[in-house]
């Protein structure tokens, strides 16, 4: 298992009679989005997909009185927000050579820096089929004014650039046909097998 990549600290979000109750991480923290297994219909390898986001911290704000303490004595403090973004690195693609298990990296974030929601081989054993989009996503941590406590909310969510891509299952690399659906980001679809690509073919007019 490879560490993924993390910075920042912890940061006070509730005190209480000026000592600190509760903690957040405030920082970049990347992390595993999705992962897929796309089994080849020949029996002799599977093959991974690992994709991967960034969290980051895109604002803190600072100590005030909670909403929920009427204390004018000692009110307790909350922080009165903390935002977050949400972004696609890209995706890892490992062959798993059966039955040994063989690990043979195929391609990395730098070549496919995208999300994959679901994958499966084609039945010649040649084309990895897969359904591909990029992820963002922000969100915000505040004071919950109804009871004690903290909510984060979604402020926004997108997945563009959703595309069903037939690559060269060798390398994971070569797209052999690609096409714009909406439908390949709805979600997961499993691991099965699919037609291979029709060849290309030149007209002669």
């Amino acid at each position: 298992m490879v560490a993924l990549p993390s910075s920042g600290d912890s940061v006070c979000i509730f005190t209480l009679s000026g000592e600190c109750q509760e903690h957040r991480f405030a920082g970049t923290s990347d992390f595993v989005y999705f992962w897929t297994a796309a089994y080849s219909p020949l029996g002799d390898r599977v093959i991974v997909s690992v994709s991967t986001a960034r969290t980051q911290t895109t604002s803190v704000g600072g100590l005030a009185n909670c909403p929920w303490d009427t204390n004018p004595q000692h009110p307790a403090q909350c922080i009165t927000h903390i935002d977050y973004s949400v972004e696609t690195i890209g995706t890892t693609y490992h062959q798993i050579t059966l039955p040994i298990g063989t690990d043979t990296v195929l391609a990395t974030p730098t070549t496919v820096p995208v999300m994959v929601f679901w994958a499966a081989v084609a039945e010649d054993g040649g084309q990895l089929v897969t359904g591909e989009g990029v992820f963002a996503q922000t969100s915000t941590l505040r004071p919950d004014s109804n009871f004690v406590g903290f909510q984060q909310r979604t402020t926004s969510q997108s997945t563009t650039a959703c595309t069903l891509r037939y690559r060269q299952a060798s390398s994971g690399l070569t797209p052999r046909y690609e096409t714009a659906s909406e439908d390949v980001c709805r979600g997961p679809l499993g691991g099965g097998s699919i037609a291979p690509a029709p060849p290309i073919t030149s007209r002669t007019h």
